[in-house]
């Protein structure tokens, strides 16, 4: 997997390796994808993806801080595989959080998954990771 971020690295305790990318309000990039991966050579199958976030600020907020977004590599104006909106609420408190992503593919592809920021609250990537489900 390949990752590109827009945000900063920087220690981070709670991280599981140590470190994490963070994005805040003043970095002015709302809208924009500030997290993004690729995965080459996916085999047809059932799979969910881990995205590992926590946030600053936001607390029991219910808009958007992020959307996650599965779908296939450099397919502009393609159906995303899954996505899901995350409440600046759900991702407050100081500790990682998992939220997933299950999707079906029926054939071969490569992938990619973008995490675009809204805003809201100071957003935290630990790591995200791929997990082939069933018989895989």
């Amino acid at each position: 997997m390949r990752v590109e971020e827009a945000g900063r690295v920087a220690a981070d305790a709670a991280a599981e390796g140590g470190y994490a990318v963070g994005i805040s309000p003043a970095d002015k990039l709302y809208g924009r994808t500030v997290f993004r991966g690729v995965w080459e050579g996916l085999a047809p199958g059932d799979y969910r993806v881990h995205f590992f976030l926590r946030g600053e600020g936001g607390v029991g907020s219910p808009r958007a801080v992020a959307e996650i977004t599965v779908g296939p590599r450099a397919a502009v104006g393609a159906s995303p595989w899954a996505s899901r909106v995350i409440a600046a609420g759900a991702v407050a408190g100081g500790a990682y959080r998992d939220f997933s992503l299950d999707f079906t593919l029926p054939a071969a592809a490569d992938g990619e998954f973008d995490v675009v920021y809204a805003g809201t609250a100071i957003l935290y990537l630990d790591r995200v990771t791929l997990e082939r489900l069933g018989d895989g």
